[in-house]
């Protein structure tokens, strides 16, 4: 079924390529060409489907998948789910008679778990691949190696309206197809100055941009907001602007019901302001668009190393994207695009997105590829790799949460449950184990929190009207004054008003809910039964434990806040936390905060109280015992500490004194290496000791001379505290002398052949040689002192000249040289004279 969209142009070029054999294919083409809608239908149309194949194509969000379908299922005159088909998560309109199947990234990949083979699916499109999402590359990866294994008939096209295509088509062995598409000139306006885009601002000044467009007579005008918040405050503001005979205001977003959304991409008989997010930046067709009014920002999912969690943070878009947003203005006529910032501003922005491998946590990933069977991730066919510290943090917490047989190791039973849930794998855990103690209603709750934005203000409501109703009696876990702040939300109809006098982000309590609602759908639909009265603090606190154990902390005294965290961290609880006489406790969001003093506090907020007991039900393998010595930084001595551990976290430890031997000479020597303590017995003189030997590795290169490193200095502390037990006994010991032992005799009168410590003047008196890093080797002294030197001594074996630091009677420098003869002869005539009337009492030659 031929079309007037510019991408008719490749179709013949397409079929070619398939019928020579090409199962790989990489089609560039721009916003507005119709490739997400028409390559489909180009495949399914060519035959190149077979008789009951299907084209599955990737779409990076539920609205695009949704609305491509219904687009797709309109312009073939069939309806939505039979020949034309979408599934996203928690929603599948598709049937056994469903040829052409949009659906969200991470859908695929889940569906390759069951079937690995993909059977049934005869073509894969990864479009808006230039996003570059985790899942995306995720997928590409698996096509790749599934052509290369059990599906050499299996299609791969990767579409893009932005993307690097001969370095991508390089690297995948795939042919390149363009289409040049028909995009009409967009003019750009920036705003002359800088202005406060924090807040509401950035609502306000989108809101008044829009307005003016309007008034111009551009025609309809797409605004681009970071989220709902920003969007209902626009929408708000828009509508008090404009009167309703002037235009219609329509919001566009992710969690809108399809009804609203497919509102905002009808006609209407008057101008239209369409205010949305990103969703509205490719695949989605708004017939009408003129104008464009760009903010320059998105919420872009991030690893949150707070709660150990991907969240949503407000980030500046790339270059390309912004590309993309002003395109939208120039598909049907010539258009205006304002971005809200400066043009020196805008010059500053990334080129492109930074591919989600690079900033998202890799846990669900790695959960996802071993439940596929597809190996490690860094053993996976990415076309980024990922850093080595993500891979390994990754693997950690997989470990930890009991998917995993150890660091890298195949999955649990509990891991291959935990796969089947679409959410991250802390939040599988937590939902695996209230399934099994029956809380899922308050489990899911609290996942649902825990994945989006924070739903109180700090200390907000706790002096507000009646506010004291959250945390009244609470006194087991954050979570749960959330949990009751949800519930008030939710009685208020999350009313913006009653929400926030209690200090309740409404629109967070929303979102919320409706993350709940979905959870408890998928839970029904994996069999599982969803509890109908409230069930106990104790199980929904044991959830929380399951899914945080690598967050677990030991309070260290009960004067304070102060607990220590695995890994050796110090920390403390958060002051608005309600858990406070906990020995135990396991916080959801641990925030690391940068002091002027270069140093980091680590804070812990979301506190719950756990028991020990529930620790070795859970996690029985992960205890142990210790005995050792360790040094005590308080009292600066060694001593022998018997301790408990879960992990590497201390429980319990008892500490005894303990004989002075070998052993504890090394313990002490290496609290001087972890710079726990100073280096006991040090001088100056042992400064110089140091210095002259780097100097001596440097002039002596037919020598052997060892290198003053930490694995030198080991055993030279070991020696110096061999038989002491405290630091104080360690000080009252000459660190030369233990140096000096360690480099030995011989050694020792060679550096002083070489570069000695001093040098003798008249009178049996000596100056100091002062060496240092950098610099050439140098006596300062009176300009009496060298009263018989006729030339500049050398040391280290005559090849080094002296600098001489020359000083008056003062100490004040007259002349720094090599060259003493050349200071006798012309320097000091001269200075002589004026010397002996100001210092008559010194002796002058």
């Amino acid at each position: 079924m031929a079309t007037h969209l510019p991408i008719e142009e490749i179709r013949e070029k397409l079929a070619s390529a398939l019928r020579a054999g090409r199962r790989r294919l990489v089609i560039e083409a721009p916003t507005g060409s119709g490739k997400s809608t028409q390559v489909p239908q180009m495949l399914l149309e060519g035959g190149f489907l077979g008789e009951r194949g299907q084209a599955v194509i990737l779409q990076p969000r539920r609205i695009a998948a949704r609305m491509l379908a219904k687009r797709v299922a309109e312009e073939r005159g069939v309806t939505l789910g039979k020949e034309v088909g979408y599934t996203i998560r928690l929603d599948d309109q598709t049937s056994a008679e469903t040829r052409i199947r949009f659906v969200t990234e991470g859908v695929l990949v889940r569906q390759m778990i069951s079937r690995p083979r993909l059977e049934g699916v005869q073509a894969v499109i990864c479009d808006e691949f230039h996003e570059r999402h985790l899942y995306g590359d995720l997928t590409l990866g698996r096509i790749l190696d599934l052509q290369e294994s059990a599906r050499p008939d299996l299609i791969l096209i990767v579409m893009s309206a932005t993307l690097e295509t001969e370095k991508l088509a390089e690297r995948i062995g795939a042919e390149v197809l363009r289409s040049e598409g028909r995009m009409f000139p967009v003019e750009v306006e920036y705003l002359k100055q800088r202005e406060d885009l924090s807040g509401s601002g950035c609502a306000e000044v989108a809101a008044r941009e829009a307005e003016r467009l309007i008034r111009a007579g551009k025609g309809d005008v797409l605004v681009f907001l970071p989220g709902g918040y920003e969007i209902g405050r626009a929408r708000r503001d828009l509508e008090g602007r404009l009167g309703r005979s002037e235009a219609v205001v329509l919001p566009l977003h992710g969690e809108m019901s399809p009804k609203d959304q497919d509102a905002a991409l009808q006609k209407y008989d008057r101008p239209k302001v369409v205010v949305a997010t990103n969703v509205a930046e490719t695949s989605l067709t708004l017939d009408g668009v003129k104008a464009v009014v760009d903010c320059g920002m998105a919420r872009m999912a991030k690893y949150d190393p707070r709660r150990g969690l991907e969240t949503l943070l407000v980030e500046r878009i790339s270059h390309a994207a912004a590309a993309q947003r002003a395109g939208r203005a120039g598909r049907t006529a010539p258009g205006i695009c304002v971005r809200l910032e400066t043009a020196m501003d805008w010059s500053k922005r990334p080129k492109v997105e930074e591919p989600e491998i690079r900033r998202l946590d890799l846990a669900e990933v790695a959960l996802v590829l071993a439940a596929a069977g597809a190996g490690r991730l860094r053993d996976f066919r990415w076309v980024d790799r990922p850093e080595e510290g993500s891979v390994v943090r990754a693997e950690r917490l997989l470990a930890d949460l009991g998917a995993t047989k150890g660091v890298g190791g195949d999955l649990t039973e509990t891991g291959k449950k935990m796969a089947g849930w679409p959410v991250h794998p802390r939040l599988a855990r937590m939902l695996i184990e209230a399934g099994a103690l029956g809380c899922l209603r308050g489990a899911a709750g609290m996942a649902a929190l825990l994945s989006g934005r924070p739903l109180l203000q700090r200390m907000a409501g706790r002096k507000g009207e009646g506010a004291e109703i959250l945390w009244e009696a609470e006194e087991e876990s954050d979570l749960f004054v959330w949990l009751r702040a949800l519930r008030f939300a939710e009685r208020e109809k999350f009313h913006p008003g009653p929400c926030g006098r209690m200090g309740i982000h409404g629109g967070s309590a929303r979102e919320a809910a409706a993350v709940r609602d979905r959870l408890l759908s998928v839970s029904q639909a994996m069999g599982l039964t969803i509890e109908e009265s409230p069930a106990s603090g104790e199980k929904l606190r044991r959830c929380i434990l399951a899914g945080f154990s690598d967050h677990l902390a030991r309070r260290l005294d009960g004067g304070t806040l102060r607990c220590r965290l695995s890994g050796g961290r110090g920390g403390s609880i958060g002051r608005e936390s309600v858990v406070r006489d906990r020995s135990l406790v396991v916080a959801a969001e641990i925030k690391e905060i940068g002091r002027t003093d270069g140093e980091v506090e680590v804070m812990l907020g979301l506190v719950s109280a756990v028991e020990e007991d529930w620790l070795r039900e859970m996690f029985p393998a992960d205890f142990s015992e210790s005995r050792g010595l360790v040094f005590e930084e308080s009292g600066r001595r060694v001593l022998q500490v018997e301790a408990r551990k879960f992990r590497d976290l201390i429980l319990e430890e008892r500490k005894r004194d303990v004989e002075a031997g070998p052993e504890t000479a090394q313990v002490l020597a290496q609290a001087v290496l972890d710079k726990k303590c100073v280096w006991p017995g040090w001088s100056a003189e042992a400064d110089r000791l140091v210095e002259r030997l780097e100097v001596v590795r440097g002039w002596s290169a037919g020598e052997e001379w060892p290198e003053w490193n930490q694995e030198a200095q080991r055993p030279v502390l070991q020696r110096q505290c061999q038989g002491c037990l405290t630091w104080r006994q360690a000080n009252e010991r000459s660190a030369v002398g233990a140096m000096q032992d360690w480099l030995g005799r011989k050694r020792i009168q060679r550096m002083g052949e070489l570069a000695p410590d001093r040098v003798e003047i008249a009178g049996g008196k000596s100056l100091k040689i002062e060496y240092g890093k950098g610099r050439e080797p140098r006596v300062s002294g009176k300009i009496q002192d060298f009263y018989g030197w006729e030339k500049t001594p050398r040391i280290g074996d005559g090849q080094v000249e002296l600098t001489l630091e020359i000083l008056g009677p003062n100490r004040r420098p007259l002349q720094v040289t090599k060259d003493l003869g050349s200071f006798w002869r012309e320097t000091y005539p001269k200075l002589k004279a004026e010397l002996a009337r100001k210092y008559p009492k010194h002796e002058w030659r």
